[in-house]
This record gives structure tokens, C-alpha cells and sequence, in this order.
């Protein structure tokens, strides 16, 4: 890429309105996931470690998780720090050059969540998990809401990016059938 091109695409992704839209997708994202994270996150830190709540399809336990998913690097939880903090970086600059309003929805989401997960390890030195599934098959982890979110954010991006980029194929198809048989005529 050359340098004129890279200012015109710096110029044309980087305006003010542009980084105004980011920045209050961002924090109204980052509002949703502390409203609801925060009062979950204190109310399950009142229990010990391995309490169990309930009996419906979803229920409570308590787990202090010091690794990564499905408890990977959970005897090393500065690894696992270093790992979150990479990969939350490489998401928030995919936000940075987005343009449309739920893919920086999708990855704020996706930001707020891996962000209060890190802090609650640096502070507690693990995350609180604190539901799983009833039905043996689904009862493979437990789950904190951050962890909800980031889920969320990353399957409705790549959802969103398939159905967009499935629907643009189709109207392109569509324009040059079209052009086609106008041709033909």
C-alpha cells in the first residue's frame, strides 16, 4: 500500500464522526455488560468455592477459574493473562477499523467482557464462574456473564459477516443476471 492510499483510508475511517460513533457504541456496550456483570459478580462472590444452587436447566456453582476456557493454563494464570490480554487487543483494533454500528456493537461486547474478565484476575487472581447447564451432554464448563458476552460478540460477528457477505453474493449475482439479459435483449 502506498502512502497516498494509506492516508485516504486513514482519512476516510478515522473521522470524527467515525471515532465518535466507536467510542459511544463502546461505552454504551461497556454499560450493559457492567450493569448486568456487576451485581451477578458481587451476589456469587458471597458464596464458597463448589456451592451448588439449583436444579433446573440452568443452575449455580461457584468456581474460581485461574486458567483460560475449559480450565487450559489454570496452573499458570500469568500465561493466561498475557493470552486474554492478546487476543482482547487484536479484537479492539478489528473495532477500531469498523464502520458499521453491530460489527462495533458485536465487538464492544466482545471487549467489555474480555476486559472485566482480566481485571477480575489481576485483582482476585481468577475469574468467578458461577452457572453451567443441567443435561450431563451440555454440562462441560461453568460460566461467568463476561464470558456470555464475549461469546455473543464473536458468534454474532462472524454470524452477521456470513449473512451480509451471503446477501451481497446474491444481489451481485442478481445485477449481473440482470445486465445479462438486458444485454441479450
Amino acid at each position: 500500500m502506498n502512502k497516498n492510499k494509506l492516508l485516504k483510508y486513514i482519512k476516510e475511517n478515522f473521522t470524527k464522526k467515525l471515532i465518535f460513533l466507536r467510542t459511544i457504541i463502546f461505552l454504551g456496550a461497556l454499560a450493559i455488560v457492567l450493569s448486568i456483570v456487576l451485581p451477578l459478580n458481587l451476589y456469587f462472590s458471597k458464596f464458597e468455592e463448589n456451592t451448588s444452587i439449583g436444579n433446573g436447566f440452568i443452575y449455580v456453582i461457584i468456581r474460581h477459574n485461574t486458567g483460560l476456557s475449559f480450565s487450559s493454563f489454570e496452573n499458570n494464570p500469568t500465561l493466561s493473562i498475557v493470552i486474554s490480554s492478546l487476543v482482547c487487543s487484536f479484537v479492539i483494533i478489528l473495532l477500531i477499523f469498523q464502520k458499521k454500528w453491530y460489527y462495533i456493537f458485536l465487538l464492544s461486547l466482545t471487549v467489555a467482557g474480555s476486559i472485566f474478565n482480566i481485571c477480575d484476575k489481576i485483582t482476585n487472581g481468577y475469574v468467578l464462574d458461577y452457572f453451567t447447564f443441567k443435561p450431563e451432554w451440555l454440562n462441560t464448563s461453568v460460566w461467568n456473564m463476561p464470558d456470555v458476552f464475549v461469546l455473543t460478540g464473536v458468534i454474532g460477528y462472524e454470524l452477521l459477516y456470513i449473512v451480509l457477505l451471503i446477501a451481497g453474493h446474491v444481489k451481485n449475482k442478481k445485477i449481473n443476471t440482470n445486465e445479462t439479459n438486458n444485454e441479450q435483449k
